[in-house]
């Protein structure tokens, strides 16, 4: 988001939006940070769009792992919810649900006039890339020994779906679906 603020000024499509930016564009990241200042030349990536993607994301990531119901009308007879590494094989009501309300999600932003239609489609295009990004890397991070992979294995320490996944590579089961999310 930060390159995207100093790379692109775009002008606000919000006519009333006034903006009280005077200085250098460090110093007044730091005042944007601080709350001090307002600024309408942000609009290239929405993060209420990625707010919106990234709940939507880690919902249909993860709710199948711990369900909140399993009354499913629309996709229970489609075939078994979950691959033996526990990955989604097939979608749930409340998945789409979910996503049908970050869709209304993404009407509103737009309708509200504070953002261009462009600025919704970057944040969530960008949200879903390094959100499928991150997740298939996290779980090849132990194979490798650079910096950014034992980072990663330290945040990850404990989770138990890439405790999982890395039991079935070590036995071999899982290097189908290691190509698949790759």
């Amino acid at each position: 988001r930060s390159f995207s603020i100093i790379s692109t000024m775009l002008p606000n499509p919000a006519s009333y939006c006034e903006t009280d930016v005077r200085f250098s564009p460090w110093y007044e990241a730091f005042r944007i940070l601080a709350g001090r200042t307002v600024t309408c030349a942000d609009v290239m990536y929405s993060g209420h769009t990625v707010n919106i993607t990234l709940c939507a994301l880690t919902f249909h990531y993860y709710s199948h792992r711990a369900p909140l119901t399993t009354f499913d009308p629309l996709f229970s007879g489609s075939g078994p919810l979950t691959d033996k590494v526990g990955d989604l094989r097939r979608w749930t009501t409340a998945k789409l649900l979910v996503w049908v309300g970050a869709g209304w999600g993404y009407v509103f932003i737009v309708a509200s006039r504070f953002h261009y239609t462009l600025d919704v489609f970057i944040g969530a295009v960008l949200s879903i890339v390094i959100f499928k990004f991150y997740m298939s890397r996290i779980r090849t991070a132990h194979l490798s020994g650079s910096w950014f992979d034992r980072l990663l294995v330290w945040m990850e320490r404990g989770a138990e779906d890439v405790e999982e996944y890395k039991r079935l590579i070590v036995q071999g089961e899982g290097a189908e679906q290691m190509v698949q999310v790759v």
